[in-house]
């Protein structure tokens, strides 16, 4: 990861490296408490993670590969955070990303 975070450096990208722990996270429990809080009532990580998602233009998730597939705390601090934090988090999250391509594009080609 620090790798990734110094080449983006170069390329004038800031970076922040956010580390979720080795703590077992407990999983979505279908409450739905988070559609009129608008945070996960475990009040743990994944909340943070959704606040600093609201911020940024994209991410890169570095994680030891299990059977093929990502440690399975990370996919639910993800799960977690992206669901509570509601569609509109993910949309304007892609529409961010979106525009910064098309700059970056832009900047190369002229």
């Amino acid at each position: 990861m620090r790798e990734v975070a110094r080449a983006l450096g170069e390329e004038g990208v800031d970076t922040e490296m956010f580390f979720i722990g080795n703590k077992a996270y407990p999983d979505c429990i279908a409450c739905r408490k988070c559609k009129t809080t608008g945070e996960c009532v475990f009040g743990d990580i994944a909340n943070e993670l959704a606040e600093k998602a609201k911020e940024c233009d994209g991410f890169v998730f570095g994680s030891p590969v299990y059977f093929a597939h990502p440690s399975a705390r990370l996919l639910t601090v993800m799960d977690r955070a992206f669901y509570s934090a509601g569609k509109n988090l993910l949309s304007s999250l892609l529409q961010r990303c979106s525009r910064r391509a098309v700059r970056e594009l832009r900047r190369r080609l002229t």
